[in-house]
């Protein structure tokens, strides 16, 4: 008997100590791995140390007829089981470019989506559902399977699970804590996505926001330098004080022509959209351009 018990709680240490290590790897991968492989390559870390011949990843979507979905987006396979496992993502044979994958709706699967949809641990035994639900798995082959919930800013998103197609298995704590800290660095993961997307998106936005508008003050604004121009070059019955207020419209106009031209240049350039052209110019000029615009601020 004290022979078993040591030989259980070796045995117990070793898995943790598995865990532990592929916690570490999972964490690591998911931190230095383009985002479309950072989440397989994690799978794979996980799997290794777990009592499973396959671990997945998927993702809710709302489907027009069906409602509330899952498709499943990652999975890994433990190497010399694929002839037991089905697989939830394959290539078309036909067409080897497109990618399927396994979609189907919770109202098929009432006892995994009142788990997951409260942000509980979904223990599955196929020997214990009923109906269409039994028939799923069945079909699938999988005769055990822990699910835990994923979620992002607080709403379920989607759920991680490890999956057992030869032994109705008894999940343990062990394999369910680090379920649900993998869960927890992946919703992390989405979350950093997510966020970096949206960052991106706004620095379009703000690009394309900034090359719109600085047309269309080009616009009315060429009109006023172009007019200011005229009376300094013909100022009729202005006086010298009607002179002077046209030369600052005028300066003043071109200065925010300048600035303008300045805004659409950057936001060409951050639109990749810039054209550079090589043009000789006169260093000087280009020198008592800013001197004198310099002046004209601090008069």
């Amino acid at each position: 008997m004290i022979s078993y018990q040591l030989d259980r709680l070796y045995r117990h240490r070793a898995q943790r100590l598995r865990y532990e290590k592929a916690l570490a790897e999972c964490g690591e991968a998911l931190l230095a791995n383009p985002e479309d492989k950072a989440i397989d390559t994690a799978l794979v870390a996980l799997l290794g140390a777990a009592p499973a011949q396959n671990i997945f990843v998927d993702e809710n979507f709302d489907d027009p007829v069906l409602g509330l979905s899952s498709r499943v987006t990652h999975e890994a396979i433990r190497p010399g089981w694929e002839h037991v496992v089905s697989e939830e993502i394959w290539v078309e044979k036909e067409e080897p470019t497109k990618v399927l994958r396994t979609e189907l709706p919770y109202a098929d699967m009432p006892t995994l989506h009142a788990a997951l949809s409260n942000g509980q641990v979904a223990v599955i035994h196929r020997e214990k559902l009923g109906g269409r639900e039994r028939e799923i798995y069945e079909e699938d082959g999988c005769k055990s399977e822990l699910n835990i919930p994923i979620n992002v800013h607080g709403k379920w998103v989607g759920s991680i699970g490890f999956v057992d197609y030869v032994v109705d298995r008894d999940w343990r704590d062990d394999d369910i804590s680090v379920l649900q800290t993998a869960a927890a660095m992946i919703g992390s993961f989405w979350e950093r996505a997510k966020a970096t997307r949206e960052l991106e998106e706004l620095v379009v936005s703000k690009d394309q926001f900034l090359a719109s508008i600085s047309h269309e003050i080009r616009t009315p604004l060429t009109a006023v330098l172009g007019f200011s121009e005229v009376l300094r070059e013909d100022p009729g019955n202005l006086g010298p004080g009607g002179v002077e207020m046209v030369n600052l419209v005028a300066e003043q106009a071109r200065e925010v022509s300048d600035i303008v031209e300045d805004l659409l240049v950057a936001a060409r350039a951050d639109m990749n959209a810039l054209n550079v052209v090589r043009e000789s110019v006169v260093l000087r000029e280009q020198v008592e351009h800013v001197v004198a615009a310099r002046g004209s601020r601090t008069r």
